[in-house]
């Protein structure tokens, strides 16, 4: 169904979405490393948002956990002219440096499952102290279930560096507190199952009633040593949803994991990632003493201005006319009065042009118009209703007449549509009437 749209005297025309993350730009996701399913699992969730968002997303994280490996792919990521890095750090400090430099070469910085201590556009992570202590308290009451009230408990972690993982342990530990239960002294497996099986084997052998595992590494280390031990009396709890991890639980050799939705992380990281660097190119204008005034408007993504700048127009030469003259001072003046602003703008707000006071109102009223269309286009919001065309219904009109009851006087000539639009028709006076189908462009001034 198509809809139509009018633009009457105060005229408004979306010309772009401006972004750094334009179709075929780059975004850079470095994770702890690129074998564990939870990474994996996370960049199939990058990548599902960056087809449905027309950017690239390249998975370049180390082999394995190592700040200097991280540190080298986010130094490449700056090298190879990547917009964004999306980013799940090692630890909160060894990177951040490089960061920071990411950041001051203009590079977006977005965290996924665990921060660095760098200022990031956003952060996707599971609150792993939580965590942590969820996966205690299951393994208490399975503990308890088996009349067992006290005993060891083993610790398989990563390192002693990784931040998240560091919060799981903690959290996991302030659930024994006040019990009658001896947590061991953590042993590192630096998340790798076949290690971590064998921490796993000599804790078994020592006669603990239950082993934590940090991450996916070891907690299917910790699984597959309950299994090849035959004591299902111990009870493995951990973090991390792998095909292999499942397989455990399911067989009844690990009691719990910590899912942590990785998809859902990549996919709104790259979806932050994007709108960090999105903003608005919206074209309106409004009449004047000789005509319509042009402005084309330029809005960040949280609809503040960031730029004004007049198209030419038909305003009386040496005052309204300075809108257009480069270099004039006035009106970069005018343009620069406008910036920042993001509610309804009054003449009193703005360096208005001498002798020019009917053009510099129309600027202002264009660029209201202008954060209208934002509000309506961009924040789905509905817009004001139009002075004389409130109450018009032109589903009975042709589709003539109803330009025409849209564009009252005017000459209407049909022009090229653009981009999203799927018609468009220009008025001798300066008006548009513009149709989209269904959730295209819809505003109306």
């Amino acid at each position: 169904m198509k809809k139509i749209v009018a633009l009457l005297l105060s005229l408004c025309l979306v010309l772009g979405v401006a972004s750094a993350m334009a179709a075929g730009e780059k975004i850079a996701l470095i994770t702890m490393d690129s074998i564990d399913q939870h990474w994996i699992t996370l960049n199939e969730g990058a990548q599902k948002a960056a087809e449905e968002l027309g950017v690239t997303v390249t998975f370049m994280s180390p082999n394995t956990k190592d700040d200097a490996q991280q540190i080298e792919c986010v130094n490449n990521a700056v090298a190879g002219g990547y917009q964004a890095i999306i980013v799940a750090a090692n630890g909160p400090d060894a990177i951040s440096s490089a960061l920071n430099e990411a950041v001051e070469a203009g590079v977006k910085i977005v965290y996924v499952d665990s921060p660095a201590n760098v200022e990031a556009e956003a952060t996707f992570s599971t609150d792993n102290e939580a965590a942590g202590k969820t996966a205690g308290e299951e393994m208490i009451k399975a503990l308890t279930a088996a009349g067992i009230t006290s005993g060891d408990i083993g610790i398989v972690n990563v390192n002693a560096a990784t931040d998240s993982t560091v919060k799981r342990e903690a959290g996991f530990r302030s659930a024994f507190e006040g019990t009658e239960y001896n947590i061991l002294e953590t042993q590192y497996g630096e998340g790798d199952a076949a290690k971590s099986q064998t921490i796993a084997e000599n804790y078994i052998t020592q006669g603990v009633v239950g082993i934590f595992g940090g991450n996916e590494g070891s907690t299917t280390g910790i699984g597959n040593a309950i299994k090849a031990s035959g004591n299902t009396g111990v009870i493995g709890v951990g973090f991390d949803k792998s095909d292999a991890i499942q397989g455990l639980i399911k067989d009844g050799y690990l009691l719990c994991t910590m899912a942590q939705n990785p998809d859902v992380m990549g996919y709104e990281g790259v979806q932050a990632a994007v709108k960090a660097d999105t903003g608005w190119v919206i074209q309106a204008s409004a009449k004047g003493f000789g005509g319509q005034v042009p402005v084309i408007v330029g809005l960040d993504a949280d609809g503040a201005i960031v730029g004004v700048s007049f198209p030419k127009n038909r305003e009386t030469d040496g005052f309204g006319a300075k809108l257009y003259q480069e270099g004039n001072e006035e009106a970069a003046a005018l343009a620069a009065s406008l910036a920042g602003k993001s509610g309804e703008v009054a003449i009193g707000d703005v360096d208005a042009i001498s002798g020019a006071t009917i053009s510099s109102k129309a600027v202002v009223e264009a660029v209201n118009t202008a954060l209208s269309c934002y509000n309506e286009v961009a924040l789905g919001q509905a817009p004001a209703a139009d002075e004389g065309g409130e109450g018009t219904d032109l589903s009975a009109m042709s589709a003539e007449e109803a330009r025409a009851a849209l564009a009252p006087g005017a000459t209407l000539t049909q022009i090229t549509a653009p981009e999203g639009l799927t018609d468009a028709w220009q008025g001798d006076d300066g008006s548009y009437v513009l149709y989209a189908e269904d959730k295209g462009y819809e505003y109306s001034t």
